[in-house]
């Protein structure tokens, strides 16, 4: 599920689908949910509820666009008796304190959220040492590899089983 009236939940999906390319793992594009700020307190919840009641073709994982909406997710899996991991696994972003506190611990991308602010510091002070001169984009650019903080909310599927 993700966020697409951001930037940051673009390129999460954006990265979603070019990790299913690169594994080349099946996408099922139906279970692929997307939301934006004036629908993010319904359509997200309304769209699992939609592919829970799905007998077949239920995803057994799912990626969220932040720790935050997983546990918002985690009442509407409560409420149809389906558990974290073992009926669905899921991941989400940020490894915010969420993900510690949360009933279930989330597995979750971490965000280095010290070295993103030290890096715009500098990204700051580069463009003010040079102020008036033209500062190519890709100068400032900073790009980060992902990294995932496993705990409890995934597990390994057998080979046989379905992956969307």
């Amino acid at each position: 599920m993700y966020k697409t009236d951001d930037a940051q939940g673009q390129k999460r999906l954006k990265g979603y689908i070019k990790a299913h390319r690169e594994y080349k793992a099946a996408i099922n594009p139906n279970n692929i949910i997307t939301y934006c700020t004036e629908n993010e307190q319904s359509k997200p919840f309304d769209a699992l509820q939609q592919l829970i009641d799905t007998k077949t073709g239920r995803p057994t994982g799912m990626v969220c666009y932040n720790d935050q909406l997983v546990l918002k997710l985690m009442d509407v899996l409560r409420e149809n008796d389906i558990r974290i991991p073992e009926d669905i696994s899921f991941i989400g972003y940020d490894d915010s304190l969420l993900a510690e506190i949360s009933e279930v611990k989330l597995t979750s991308v971490i965000h280095p959220k010290s070295q993103l602010g030290l890096d715009a510091a500098k990204a700051m002070i580069k463009m003010i040492d040079k102020k008036g001169t033209y500062i190519d984009n890709k100068e400032l650019s900073m790009l980060y590899e992902p990294h995932i903080k496993e705990r409890q909310s995934t597990i390994t599927l057998k080979k046989n089983s379905n992956v969307s």
